[in-house]
């Protein structure tokens, strides 16, 4: 497998590790995906390659893929690394 195929690989299996975050957070960073633990809804300041998903709400076990830079969110939910 060339490296740039098993880094995708591991990257879509959350093999670059992320972060729990509950009640309102707001992260920096490079993050490619969000699954909801608990009800999460996505909060302005959130920046991104998805428009007008402010105000979204993920139902529980949900997941949001995309790439993004700052997220803002309230509830409990994983924030994968990208």
């Amino acid at each position: 497998m060339k490296p740039s195929l098993q880094s995708n690989a591991i990257k879509s299996l959350g093999g670059f590790g992320g972060q729990r975050v509950t009640g309102e957070s707001l992260i920096t960073g490079e993050f490619m995906a969000i699954k909801a633990v608990g009800e999460t809804t996505i909060l302005g300041q959130t920046e991104g390659n998805i428009e007008n998903i402010i105000g979204l709400v993920l139902p529980e076990e949900s997941v949001l893929l995309g790439e993004w830079t700052v997220v803002h969110t309230t509830g409990d939910c994983i924030v994968y690394n990208g």
